[in-house]
């Protein structure tokens, strides 16, 4: 059920929700997602105790594959959104993957050999696929013409041509929002980055640019 309020305008009582959910995901009257991570956290957790009764036995490959298939969707559902900036949050979030790994001593070297990047290091990469489907028209341009202005000044000696202009905010609620805090990660890369013909050969080319990012074994790194 939601909180609500009621606040007056224009000498008329009209109920204020504190929360709402659209497209399953649950924003707050302080768009911070404190909600919205808290109810994230449920589904893996139970789904990793599910996993433990039901097998005995997990290698390397089959613990790989069952919880990217079946924990970290949950995990990762729609974070273009809601991703977290807050530390609790992310520490919150890492922690997920971090309990299904326990088994074997060393969290670091254990999602290293598993591949298991941090969970922070996912939405980065989500956030600059999320930037070239939308800069490349992948989208309904009608919905994503007004989202961002591309910069006029492009350099052909550095970065690429597709360019966003940031523009200056101030308050926390723009400055963590999708656009604004992707603008820098999405304007760094090279033009042969950005000229990948899918999103298949961006994940390769990505991979290859951020092979010794910091944040893929540490997910404060970026902060």
């Amino acid at each position: 059920m939601m909180d609500t309020q009621w606040v007056k305008i224009r000498k008329q009582l009209i109920k204020q929700k504190q929360s709402i959910i659209l497209s399953r995901v649950t924003f707050d009257s302080s768009l911070n997602f404190e909600a919205h991570v808290r109810k994230q956290l449920i589904k893996p957790i139970l789904l990793m105790g599910i996993i433990r009764r039901t097998f005995k036995y997990l290698d390397d490959k089959c613990f790989s594959t069952v919880f990217k298939s079946l924990v970290r969707p949950h995990i990762e559902y729609a974070n273009q959104v809601w991703s977290p900036y807050l530390i609790k949050h992310i520490i919150a979030l890492e922690n997920v993957q971090r309990r299904a790994t326990k088994l074997i001593p060393g969290y670091k070297e254990h999602i290293k050999r598993l591949n298991l990047p941090t969970l922070s290091y996912r939405r980065l990469r989500g956030d600059m696929i999320e930037f070239f489907l939308i800069s490349t028209g992948k989208y309904d341009s009608t919905v994503t013409s007004n989202l961002f202005t591309l910069r006029d000044n492009y350099s052909i000696t550095r970065g690429h041509n597709l360019k966003i202009f940031k523009e200056r905010c101030w308050l926390n609620i723009r400055k963590k929002s999708f656009i604004y805090r992707s603008t820098d990660v999405w304007n760094s890369p090279p033009q042969s980055v950005v000229d990948a013909p899918s999103v298949q050969s961006l994940e390769v080319k990505i991979e290859k640019l951020w092979k010794n990012h910091p944040i893929k074994n540490c997910a404060l790194c970026h902060l």
